[in-house]
């Protein structure tokens, strides 16, 4: 089980009531009830997350980890990823593991082959939000823009991540974290 706040709202509806692990006691045992073994990962910034973890580990077969969560993702062993509404349970497909979540899926992403475009989808656009190009294009039908030249920056993994120095459990997957941590652990 991938954990969360305390409470965690549905992405993108601040509307939404807030939902608590332990809003969902009879899906949780379901779930652990299949699988010999369950492991909580906890959000790595849930710091009062105590009577979640005495909860879940109360059913005797819940053990708490501090395993990177894709190296986790990586192994035989785990079956199956389940949460409120982590976008780890969306990853976990691309590990071939099942993922579950308690709440409904809150990522729509677009899907370009759809044959109408769903306007409450996510589009990945990138690192395309840097360039005064796209943002030109986005806003004419808005706004007065000028012509500007389209800005494309090399490509690069994690962008945002690597400026504000939250890589989470990204840091092992990046080159450039790696060699970051290399260098430093040497000076």
């Amino acid at each position: 089980m991938v954990g969360s706040f305390i409470f965690d709202r549905p992405k993108g509806n601040w509307q939404a009531d807030c939902q608590y692990s332990l809003d969902f006691p009879e899906a949780i045992q379901r779930i652990v009830s299949q699988h010999q073994r369950t492991y909580f990962k906890r959000h790595p910034y849930a710091s009062n997350d105590e009577k979640v973890v005495k909860q879940l580990l109360r059913s005797g077969s819940v053990e708490l980890t501090d395993e990177n969560i894709y190296r986790l993702l990586c192994h035989d062993n785990i079956q199956e990823v389940f949460s409120i509404s982590s976008s780890v349970v969306y990853e976990a497909q691309f590990f071939g593991k099942k993922g579950t979540y308690l709440l409904q899926n809150p990522l729509k992403l677009y899907d370009p082959s759809a044959p109408d475009f769903d306007p409450e989808t996510f589009v990945p656009i990138y690192d395309d939000f840097f360039s005064p190009g796209f943002w030109s294009e986005l806003l004419r039908s808005r706004c007065a823009v000028r012509p500007c030249a389209d800005l494309r920056l090399p490509a690069k993994t994690s962008r945002l991540r690597i400026s504000a120095q939250s890589h989470w459990g990204y840091n092992f997957l990046d080159y450039e974290i790696l060699l970051q941590n290399m260098i430093g652990e040497k000076v």
